[in-house]
């Protein structure tokens, strides 16, 4: 369709209340071969069109008519967004109306009456060539926006794809570079692996070889002589090696044979023969020779070495055992060494005692001054307390008791033995000993005598060694307290001496750990109660910090 014939197609509005003159007007445009237009006698009746989609591309319009004026009419449709080409038809020439005209998209206007009808014609081709031209323009606009936009984003996914091309490549050359290291790796070890090695096809043809195959079998110096495996075979072994082969291409799993291989030299050797398939070629094949002398030898060599390692073990062993018989000697003799403190605390007091009695009585038999009773009162005072001694010493002797077999014992009762044996110690240094133990009930365990009270005396005197040192602590304590769960019997051991360091709290169950100087202790007291508790009684042995000190915690396996 050519320019003017779309022209001629274009939507026409043409607004005129004089009903000759409007039909004057459609007239000449039909005589000009304009054929799509409509013409109204009122702007109410075109906009009510409007504004059911019949949308012009120019109106034509006179300024006054009834209900509303064309000026009225473009400015309602410039309310509603509707940019119209307009030509204004008026009988007077108003200046008013011109700059009223001038908000709207008015391309002229023409003073009634109209004497050229042809100058109305060209205007409004020139405005619809016009419009057309600046919707054109407009949708070219667009059309580059649109253009620029699909540029921009092509651009962009060019740019992400470069990106990823980029790091697609570079992985590829890290990949790359990776197999090369691999091919690297696999050809050293290939060629430094110290049995025979060959890469053979299907018909044994050595496609390559390694240094130990070169040195032992095909030779250095004559590599021409035979290019194929099979040769070097000799005839008693071939029909084996020929099943092995075959056999190996249907199952992996097949036995590896023995075969005797005579080299370059003439001379002849067994070797065990292990057969894979190549990992990247289907027509190749791994050919690994172990020399069955060799690996008689390496298995001599192992049987020697492990009798050595076992001879060693069983040296270490007894070394361990020596080692363990004399940290429980130390522990012993410390063990005796707090004991002879102990009774000598417990006897202080009664010694005392019967000392000043026996000074009073000697007084009075050599100077007089004291009636029979109050001698018969020394006497019984002396008595007395040497029964007291004597209760010590059997309570000592209860301890020390050699007796190692397993019996059923009193928990509490080795609670009270242990009690009755490190009480005046710890009154000496001003230490209360707090007995918060549940008596109403006994509760029986399998152990050898005085064990339990051995092990807890230690965590004791470990307890009492640390309210020592801190000689600026007041009110010292030591408190033992119990419950019983799941046939569990759980002890704890509890002081107020501020703790362990958190440092070396995991280690003070160790042979030898102590944090004293070598005169004051050699760190075998808590690793014999842990050696004892969890080896004899087997139970277990704990310590953690509270607010006031060290939380010793036995958990002992009830009856």
């Amino acid at each position: 369709m050519t320019k003017v014939a779309k022209l001629h197609y274009s939507r026409i509005f043409y607004l005129e209340d004089d009903e000759e003159l409007n039909e004057a007007f459609i007239f000449n445009l039909k005589m000009k071969g304009f054929a799509n237009y409509k013409s109204f006698f009122d702007a109410k009746s075109a906009l009510v069109d409007i504004e059911d989609g019949d949308i012009p591309d120019i109106i034509i319009t006179d300024i006054n008519m009834p209900k509303m004026t064309g000026i009225e009419l473009m400015q309602t449709l410039s309310k509603k967004g509707l940019n119209i080409p307009v030509i204004f038809l008026t009988a007077f020439n108003d200046k008013e109306f011109l700059n009223q005209a001038q908000d709207f998209n008015t391309k002229k206007y023409f003073v009634k009456p109209i004497k050229d009808f042809n100058k109305i014609i060209e205007a409004i081709k020139q405005t619809l060539i016009e419009t057309n031209f600046i919707e054109q323009n407009n949708q070219l606009k667009e059309s580059n926006l649109d253009l620029e936009k699909t540029i921009t984003e092509r651009n962009e996914e060019l740019s992400i794809y470069n990106e990823e091309l980029k790091t697609q490549n570079e992985e590829l050359l890290l990949k790359e570079k990776a197999l090369k290291d691999r091919v690297l790796e696999f050809r050293t070890l290939f060629y430094s692996y110290p049995n025979p090695f060959f890469i053979i096809d299907n018909s044994t043809k050595i496609i390559d070889k390694n240094h130990a195959a070169s040195i032992e079998i095909v030779g250095e110096l004559y590599p021409h002589l035979s290019n194929f495996l099979f040769r070097y075979i000799k005839k008693e072994s071939k029909l084996d090696f020929n099943k092995y082969f075959s056999a190996i291409r249907v199952d992996s799993n097949i036995e590896p044979v023995i075969i005797t291989v005579e080299n370059f030299n003439n001379i002849c050797k067994r070797y065990k023969v292990l057969i894979t398939s190549h990992p990247t070629n289907n027509n190749y094949f791994l050919v690994n020779l172990y020399d069955l002398e060799k690996e008689l030898s390496l298995n001599e060599e192992l049987n020697e070495y492990r009798s050595n390692l076992e001879l060693k073990v069983q040296e270490q062993v007894e070394e361990l055992r020596q080692k363990d018989l004399e940290v429980l000697n130390q522990s012993k003799m410390a063990a005796l060494g707090e004991m002879l403190t102990n009774i000598a605390h417990q006897w202080r007091q009664p010694l005392s005692i019967i000392s000043t009695c026996s000074s009073a009585v000697n007084y009075c038999l050599d100077f007089g001054g004291m009636d029979k009773k109050e001698i018969k009162e020394n006497l019984n005072n002396i008595n007395k307390y040497c029964n007291e001694l004597s209760k010590t010493i059997d309570s000592f002797s209860n301890y020390i008791n050699n007796e190692k077999t397993q019996k059923t014992i009193s928990i509490e009762n080795q609670i009270k033995l242990t009690e009755s044996l490190v009480s005046s110690s710890l009154k000496a240094d001003g230490i209360e000993l707090i007995d918060d133990i549940d008596y109403d009930k006994e509760h029986l365990i399998t152990a050898i005598e005085n064990d339990l009270s051995q092990g807890i005396i230690n965590i004791i005197n470990n307890a009492q060694n640390a309210l020592v040192e801190n000689k600026d602590y007041d009110n010292r304590w030591i408190k033992m307290s119990s419950s019983v769960e799941n046939d569990t019997y759980t002890l704890y051991i509890e002081d107020n001496a501020g703790g362990i360091p958190e440092d070396i709290i995991d280690k003070v169950f160790e042979p030898y750990f102590t944090t004293k100087f070598k005169s004051q202790g050699k760190g075998l007291g808590l690793s014999m109660s842990y050696k004892i508790i969890t080896e004899n009684l087997k139970g277990t042995v704990g310590v953690e910090n509270s607010e006031n000190g060290a939380v010793f915690i036995l958990k002992l396996p009830l009856l």
